[in-house]
């Protein structure tokens, strides 16, 4: 039972490993050019999102959604609109949550699953054309 499962959701497993991967080189690539090489915070913010994006987008195409069209720069664009717009959700409900006084980091566990949805349904149905 438990392998039927896996099996049923290995597209978005897949991609939620991706993402982790991708979080993991925002987060930490910011830290980087802030401490290491003292770069303003929001240039640093724009420059890690850019690389983890970069990462997520290769490693989707080629290992969650095996998408082998030669499109990249059209997909790479679909795919960094939908990340822009999984970080305005973000960023708002982070907002909202932190003025109801929701702790940030619970705040940011509870976003999660609904920027991970938003992201693995668009990149399913726009990006890559969900390869059945």
């Amino acid at each position: 039972m438990l392998f039927s499962l896996l099996k049923k959701y290995q597209k978005f497993i897949k991609f939620s490993l991706v993402g982790f991967s991708s979080t993991v080189i925002d987060v930490g690539g910011l830290w980087i050019l802030v401490e290491f090489a003292h770069l303003p915070v929001l240039l640093s913010s724009a420059i890690s999102f850019c690389l983890a994006a970069t990462n997520g987008f290769w490693w989707n195409k080629h290992w969650t959604f095996k998408n082998e069209e030669k499109k990249y720069l059209k997909q790479f664009s679909y795919f960094f609109l939908i990340s822009l717009g999984g970080l305005f959700i973000n960023l708002i409900l982070l907002k909202v949550l932190i003025s109801l006084n929701v702790y940030y980091l619970l705040a940011k566990i509870l976003i999660v699953g609904v920027v991970v949805s938003w992201n693995y349904l668009w990149n399913n149905l726009v990006t890559f054309k969900c390869v059945k």
